[in-house]
């Protein structure tokens, strides 16, 4: 599950403006902006993350169908797919399902 992503980063970006006087080592950007540099996190069924991209950005979001255990989508993953990436733009879709893990681990 990934839903909680999206409050996770806005919560540590609200704690660092409000207590960026405290906070060491001093950070370079915000924490929402480390994790969109170099952060990714994995899902399979859950289309609370998909709806939150509009907080996370989606190139940091890596589907899986997480074969062969049983919270996993196999044999349905198509269907799953379908079913929770409705109303997710083309080019989220396919960066969520192939692209970002193909760029992360230096895949063709």
């Amino acid at each position: 599950m990934a839903g909680w992503l999206a409050w996770l980063l806005y919560v540590l970006d609200e704690q660092m403006a409000k207590k960026h006087m405290w906070i060491r080592p001093r950070l370079a950007m915000m924490p929402s902006e480390f994790f969109a540099r170099q952060g990714h996190i994995t899902f399979s069924d859950d289309p609370v993350a998909l709806h939150n991209i509009r907080f996370t950005g989606a190139d940091g979001l890596l589907w899986g169908s997480d074969y062969p255990h049983d919270e996993g989508t196999f044999p349905n993953s198509q269907a799953v797919i379908e079913r929770t990436f409705n109303g997710v733009s083309e080019v989220d879709k396919r960066k969520i399902v192939h692209d970002n893990a193909a760029r992360l681990y230096g895949f063709d």
